[in-house]
């Protein structure tokens, strides 16, 4: 009896300390890709006006001639099952704007799904003042995104 007591205390204090040390785990997003994008062309929506648009998976890039678009990484969110764990649950990736000719890196900016970031010089002085991140696929590695004047 003493030894299923001593066994039923180091039991329940494993379980404590797992708890007390928290449980993460990624969360990865796997959404469908889109049927087709614009590539670079210009459009006009809800009050918008687009240079492209344009899907990379990660390690490829799109250029125009002036600048460059890479898909650097994906980042999937981590859900921390924590008391006061902070949650960041959207998908995020790296992408990298480089000047054509020359591939001199102009800036790398984290993206989060569904929102857009405003980009300085030198990228806004090629005409690209947004990127907006309409998905991301961190399963597969890739990003669906529009650049904004």
């Amino acid at each position: 009896m003493k030894s299923f007591i001593k066994i039923a205390q180091y039991g329940l204090l494993l379980l404590i300390s797992l708890l007390a040390s928290g449980c993460c785990r990624t969360l990865e997003s796997d959404p469908a890709p889109p049927n087709s994008v614009r590539g670079w062309h210009e459009f006009d929506a809800q009050g918008i006006h687009g240079v492209g648009e344009f899907v990379l998976k990660k390690g490829q890039s799109i250029e125009n001639g002036k600048i460059g678009v890479e898909l650097i990484k994906t980042i999937a969110p981590v859900k921390c099952y924590e008391r006061f764990a902070e949650q960041d649950l959207f998908p995020k990736a790296v992408v990298r704007f480089y000047a054509i000719p020359g591939n001199e890196t102009l800036l790398e900016v984290e993206v989060r799904k569904s929102t857009s970031n405003s980009l300085q010089p030198p990228v806004a002085d090629h005409g690209i003042n947004a990127i907006f991140a309409r998905d991301i696929n961190t399963k597969d590695g890739w990003l669906w995104f529009e650049l904004w004047r």
